[in-house]
């Protein structure tokens, strides 16, 4: 159901982050930086690695995402089941796979309105970001027997 290119656009914000901190790393060490040691300002781009390096492990935790965001909004659009996600860059690359699969695309401009960016008010926000783990879909969409 996810298709290569979907695959590979969950990989797109962990790709630039890295290839920002290896730019980084690169400037440091071929820019002559005479105030400040260089071996002072390895731990930036080292630090920016290590964000690179966790977003990417997340990659299984989005695909259950996917698949969860479709089943509960296959009938009708629930706006609420987005909310977290559409709060960072990564997220919104989820929410707007799983639309296509829904083929709801079109209902992503008016989450985007309703769920604005928080990540430059990360500080400000109580939202933690989650994605499901292995064993939360059948508990989720398990329906209890009396």
């Amino acid at each position: 159901m996810i298709t290569f290119l979907d695959k590979i656009r969950l990989f797109l914000y962990p790709f630039i982050i890295f290839l920002a901190a290896g730019s980084l790393f690169f400037a440091i060490y071929l820019l002559d930086f005479s105030v400040v040691p260089k071996f002072i300002l390895l731990p930036i781009p080292i630090y920016i690695l290590t964000i690179s390096i966790n977003l990417a492990f997340t990659y299984k935790s989005k695909i259950r995402s996917i698949y969860i965001l479709i089943e509960k909004n296959k009938l009708d659009l629930k706006k609420n089941s987005f909310q977290d996600y559409m709060k960072a860059p990564c997220g919104r690359q989820v929410v707007k796979i799983s639309l296509n699969k829904i083929n709801k695309a079109y209902c992503y401009n008016l989450l985007k309105k309703e769920f604005p960016i928080e990540i430059f008010n990360y500080k400000k926000t109580t939202t933690k970001f989650v994605f499901y783990k292995e064993g939360e879909i059948e508990s989720i969409f398990s329906v209890k027997s009396d």
